[in-house]
This record gives structure tokens, C-alpha cells and sequence, in this order.
């Protein structure tokens, strides 16, 4: 066997900083492919060229003034002459962007596989709706219209996408007919990672009723939604609290607008937390809210119904496929500050719905394994390798 018939390139930007969905899912295809005997190449944005056995990092830095949502146009064109390296001296079968929008700059002569991991971008909403609901509005309009126009250019490139809900395929078909056949494999998380979470978790009697909201972009994850029901819910829960975790430019304004609503005391901003650490807040937490405006598919709520935490989510985008409402948990519809409230009042203060939740949100988890969307990738990939 030559070394192409066994050698898949994976590019990513959350190599060794994961962030989100994504990044986990690269950590775990290559931990996968090596154990699976694969030669794999690593194309990420750290600084270095580290020859590791079966795993060859090929780094690709660039300025931290580009770590924002537009990052990934200066990493796709910086890559673009690594691309070519890789193939003319590695000859992979595979080139896997897990972040299709990583492949717009690279011409690829290998067969491409390609995550779509959201939708946000596709179809933007009018200049209005944006003013509407985000302080970044301009930015975030501009922004939303460049990667529209860029990306047209660039679904038409994948060989193989493979969307991360059944929502997210609907999206793409809609505006893009014409794409290449796409695949679906829900993202999962590696559930025995969170078991002893459930063991350890503390009494309720120990620490006041937590609140857990996670995510960066944190004005589409509808956190402003989220502190507008704070009030409603310290009326029946006079001692809540709501942790916040990860990194958005405008927490100082989310700040201000909790200082001015009287609210900042129940609320604390923790900042970005890595695996670890994120792990520790889910076994703190009594409930995570996600009421996002708009959501292609939720691996933070795959994460909290895996550590035991019932969850109130938005009734948008892929996260009815992982909750079915009021069975394994809450869906409420977006922008209703109000609805979100009473269900999470609901939540803290009847101890069967908790219960019920934590018991069919694991059951739930386990369907979206980790073990599950890797296999799924492999599936796909036996087309390339026969």
C-alpha cells in the first residue's frame, strides 16, 4: 500500500484551541484516523512543522487581529500554496476541511469533504433585522453579505459536504440547488467523558440555582434574551445565578446593559474556558438556557443533557432535532424573553420535570455519540479508499 492510500489531510483552525463544535469534531476524526492507522496530515493555524509518527502538523500563523468571525479568509488564502505542498509531496486520498468555508482559496486536485456547520451566512436577514436585534449591526450585516457572496463561489468546489443537521442540508439545497449530493451526520459528543460529572455533582442545598449559558457570539446564542428574563426569574428565584462562559467583544455591553437592569449581581462572566474547564462549570450548573436567534444544530446541549443538566433551548434551526418539548427538554420560541423565564422558573423549582429532563436528555446523548458521527465520517470515507 502506498503512502496516498492511507494518508488523509484534515484542515482546521481548532486544533489545539477548541472553541466550539467543530473543533471537537476534529480532535476526535484525528485521534480516530490514527488509531485507525491512518498517516494524517494536520493543517492548522499554529506555528509550527512537527513531524509526530503517524501525525504531521503543517502550521499556518497569522495576525491576532484577524481572530474574529472573518478569520477564516486569511487562514484559506495564507493555505492555499500549503494545500498544493501537501498534495505534490504527501498525495493524501482525502483533503477534509472541517470547516467548509477553510476550502474557498484552495484549488484542490484531491477529492474535498467539507462540514457545514451553520447557516448563518447562506440567507442573510435585511439591514433591519439586524438593527433590530444586534448592537454590531453594520459590522455584522457587511460581514454576513461578504461571506454570502464569497461562499456562493465555493459550494460548487466540495466534492462531499456533510451538514451537521438535517436543517443545515434544507438551508444549503434551498439556496444553493445545484450543490453536490450532501450528506448528514449530527455532531456528538463522547459521553463517559461526562459520567463522573453526574457523580460529582453537588447538592442544591450546597451552592444557589445556576444558570449556564455557553457560547461566543454571544448576541446570536441570544444571551441579551436570556438577561431580559433574569428579572422574571428572580422574582420566584430571588438567589439564581447565571454563569456565562466564553469570549465575545461585547461583554462589556452585556455588562452595562446587567448594571442597568439591576441584575449584574446574579451574573458573572467567566470568560472562554477550555474542555476542562467548561466541564467543571457543566458539573456546577443546574441548567443550561441557550435561546438562540438562530442555531443550525446545539453540540452544547448534546454536552449538558451528557453531564446530567436539563435544558431550555430555542425553538430554531437543528435544535428540534435533538429536543422533542417537554420531553427531554424545554423549547420556547425565539426572542420570548418571557416564555424563556417561566420555563426556566419551571425548571428550578419542580424537581419531577427536572428529573424527567436529566433522565431523557442522556438517554438522548447517547444517540448522538461521539463514536456514532465517526463511524458516520469513516462511511464516507470507505468511497475514497476502496
Amino acid at each position: 500500500m502506498t503512502i496516498s492510500q492511507k494518508t488523509v489531510c484534515v484542515v482546521s483552525r481548532q486544533v489545539k484551541n477548541i472553541y466550539s463544535g467543530p473543533g471537537l469534531y476534529t480532535n476526535l476524526l484525528i485521534d480516530s484516523l490514527v488509531r485507525k492507522n491512518y498517516k494524517v496530515i494536520v493543517l492548522s493555524d499554529i506555528n509550527e512543522r512537527v513531524d509526530q509518527g503517524p501525525i504531521i502538523f503543517i502550521g499556518k500563523p497569522f495576525s491576532t487581529k484577524f481572530r474574529n468571525h472573518a478569520h477564516w479568509i486569511p487562514f484559506s488564502i495564507g493555505i492555499r500554496p500549503l494545500v498544493k505542498e501537501i498534495e505534490k509531496k504527501y498525495q493524501p486520498k482525502i483533503i477534509h476541511f472541517t470547516e467548509f468555508r477553510d476550502g474557498l482559496f484552495c484549488d484542490c486536485s484531491t477529492p474535498n469533504i467539507s462540514n457545514l456547520n451553520d447557516t448563518y451566512t447562506v440567507n442573510p436577514n435585511s439591514l433591519s433585522f439586524y438593527k433590530k436585534y444586534y448592537k454590531d449591526w453594520i459590522s455584522r450585516w457587511l460581514y454576513y453579505r461578504l461571506s454570502n457572496s464569497l461562499e456562493k463561489n465555493l459550494v460548487f468546489k466540495m466534492d462531499l459536504p456533510i451538514a451537521n443537521s438535517q436543517y443545515t442540508k434544507k438551508i444549503f439545497e434551498d439556496n444553493y440547488p445545484k450543490i453536490r449530493k450532501i450528506s448528514v451526520i449530527h455532531k456528538g459528543v463522547d459521553i463517559n467523558k461526562y459520567q463522573q460529572l453526574i457523580v460529582e455533582r453537588q447538592d442544591w442545598s450546597k451552592h444557589p440555582p445556576r444558570i449556564l449559558f455557553v457560547g461566543g457570539n454571544m448576541q446570536r446564542k441570544g444571551l441579551p434574551v436570556l438577561l431580559h428574563s433574569m428579572p422574571l426569574i428572580l422574582e420566584q428565584v430571588k438567589d439564581c445565578m447565571l454563569w456565562v462562559v466564553g469570549s465575545d467583544p461585547m461583554i462589556p455591553l452585556f455588562e452595562q446593559t446587567a448594571k442597568k437592569m439591576g441584575i449584574h449581581k446574579q451574573i458573572a462572566f467567566l470568560g472562554h474556558k477550555n474542555q476542562n474547564d467548561l466541564m467543571k462549570c457543566y458539573r456546577d450548573s443546574d441548567i443550561l438556557a441557550l435561546p438562540a436567534l438562530i442555531e443550525a444544530f446545539g453540540v452544547v446541549i448534546l454536552e449538558a443533557m451528557a453531564a446530567g443538566l436539563p435544558v431550555v433551548a430555542s425553538q430554531c434551526g437543528g435544535i428540534p432535532e435533538i429536543i422533542t418539548n417537554g420531553e427531554n427538554g424545554y423549547l420556547v420560541p425565539p426572542f420570548d424573553y418571557e416564555k424563556l423565564g417561566v420555563s426556566i422558573v419551571k425548571l428550578l423549582t419542580d424537581d419531577d420535570l427536572r428529573n424527567l429532563f436529566i433522565k431523557n436528555g442522556y438517554e438522548t446523548s447517547k444517540r448522538f455519540s461521539a463514536e456514532n458521527m465517526i463511524n458516520a465520517t469513516f462511511k464516507l470515507y470507505d468511497d475514497f479508499f476502496e
